[in-house]
């Protein structure tokens, strides 16, 4: 396989979610003394293409670049729906899956999407999110006006978690699809962040892993795949043991909880680069 990579995010209504993904893989590689673009919506003939997003629309002619490409499935794929949507079946069927099948690999940290898609005939790997030193880029704030913040969409789930901690008296933060400037600000503004697993049940990797990386104070609901995070975050179980968590965490000394997370990043970075997990699926 090429030493070029060119780490590609499509547009998208959510790519704003999938961009610190790209960033990872793309940090990863020149850790790794690799060639690596970060571009979007510009695919390459000259470099291995890592698309990102593909689950989003339809793209028009990307299917010539395929061969060469690998498709990173951000998504949780289960019983022909994507994140148990069932409006995703005919697209899935009809768009994505003709899509990730002419890829020359398919990488999820989804173990339960590999699974699936292995047993579809899909050439697919598993691989973890890890830590960078390129990631670090969230500035601290003196004045922190929220107790809690969080980004992201609100299942039905979520809302009562910042419902609860709103009507227990905390200022809660929240966006949705900010621009990546005006939501870092806003994480740089609370005391605490909030992550909740996915809808589906997965542990919500790319946003603990950008948290923590950034050494952000942070309480994150176990999930699917949570284990191999466990020693770099305070995990908690289920919605009532989350809800408790925050509140318990927001009333230690902010020296503490600053320094905790320090110590969580640091510990990160050492021991799941981005680079290290990334050599054991690319063809050395």
């Amino acid at each position: 396989m090429s030493k070029s990579y060119n780490v590609c995010c499509l547009p998208g209504r959510y790519s704003h979610f999938l961009w610190d993904v790209g960033r990872f893989l793309h940090s990863g590689l020149l850790d790794l003394g690799r060639e690596s673009l970060l571009s979007y919506n510009q695919a390459s003939s000259k470099h291995v293409n890592l698309f990102i997003g593909t689950h989003q629309a339809e793209f028009p002619g990307i299917e010539t670049l395929l061969g060469d490409s690998i498709i990173i499935e951000t998504e949780a794929l289960a019983r022909g729906m994507i994140n148990n949507n069932p409006l995703s079946k005919e697209f899935l069927e009809k768009s994505h899956f003709p899509l990730l099948r002419k890829a020359r690999e398919v990488w999820s940290f989804c173990l339960q999407t590999n699974e699936y898609l292995l047993s579809l005939g899909v050439r697919s790997k598993f691989f973890r999110l890890g830590f960078s030193q390129r990631m670090l880029e969230l500035k601290p704030q003196v004045f922190k006006p929220f107790d809690f913040v969080f980004y992201g969409s609100l299942s039905e789930e979520r809302r009562e978690v910042l419902d609860a901690l709103a009507n227990a008296g905390y200022k809660v933060g929240f966006t949705f699809d900010a621009p990546g400037p005006f939501r870092n600000n806003l994480i740089s503004s609370g005391k605490i962040s909030l992550c909740p697993k996915g809808s589906f049940g997965d542990f919500n990797f790319p946003r603990f892993v950008y948290l923590t990386n950034n050494a952000i104070p942070l309480v994150a609901e176990r999930g699917r795949g949570s284990d191999v995070y466990e020693s770099f975050g305070l995990l908690a179980e289920g919605p009532e043991g989350f809800l408790e968590m925050l509140k318990e965490v927001i009333n230690t000394p902010k020296e503490d909880r600053e320094s905790l997370a320090r110590g969580f990043m640091e510990k990160a970075l050492i021991e799941m680069p981005m680079s290290g997990e990334l050599t054991k699926i690319l063809e050395l």
